[in-house]
């Protein structure tokens, strides 16, 4: 569904007096997903600043991988439990952004230090 629709039909959810927190979720995740396209490359920089030479390109790509799937389950984790927990859409889609945001922020000051 589109970011309009869904918030069609979440207002439809309301007005009936229905839980509407499964859609809200997805809507939020829908708003935050730019951000996370931008926290993910910031989180591939420090990989990409290191010198060619150093070695070690298959761990690189070994551990870009982990942190990819990492984000995608983390995502998922995060949705179901704020489903279960009645926590605020807000932070059940973008909890999982806002940690890897933590997670590449780390990365370059590592990277810089080095």
């Amino acid at each position: 569904m589109s970011l309009l629709n869904l918030s069609a039909y979440i207002e439809h959810l309301r007005e009936s007096r229905q839980k509407a927190t499964r859609f809200e979720i997805a809507l939020w995740q829908k708003i935050v997903y730019p951000a996370a396209a931008i926290v993910m490359m910031v989180l591939a920089i420090p990989f990409a600043i290191q010198s060619q030479r150093a070695g070690g390109t298959g761990a690189k790509i070994v551990l870009g991988i982990l942190l990819g799937l990492g984000f995608h389950f983390a995502g998922r984790l995060f949705s179901h439990v704020g489903l279960l927990n009645d926590w605020p859409a807000a932070v059940s889609a973008g909890m999982p952004t806002l940690i890897f945001l933590g997670v590449a922020a780390a990365g370059l000051a590592y990277a810089e230090r080095r």
